[in-house]
């Protein structure tokens, strides 16, 4: 059976500015035997992502979450994977 996810967070920040400086995007996966992983990137940003925090659409912050989703799950299988070759 395959890994499952859920998102913990897609956490947009803002400068002193008040513009979006980054994103923090968080995963957690659970294996098949029931082990966890967390797992988290932060996207900084620059050029025309570099914008008022208030330009932000919610729909923009889930598609930069959906860039990035994959790698984030690769992050999750390689840990998930460990923790269960420890448990044999």
């Amino acid at each position: 059976m395959a890994n499952t996810y859920i998102w913990n967070s897609k956490s947009l920040n803002s400068d002193k500015r008040g513009y979006a400086s980054d994103i923090y995007l968080e995963m957690q996966g659970t294996s098949s035997s029931g082990k966890t992983s967390l797992a988290g990137i932060t996207v900084s940003f620059g050029g025309s992502d570099y914008k008022p925090t208030s330009q932000w659409q919610q729909t923009d912050i889930d598609s930069l979450a959906d860039a990035h989703q994959q790698d984030i799950k690769n992050l999750i299988d390689t840990h998930l994977a460990e923790l269960d070759s420890k448990q044999t």
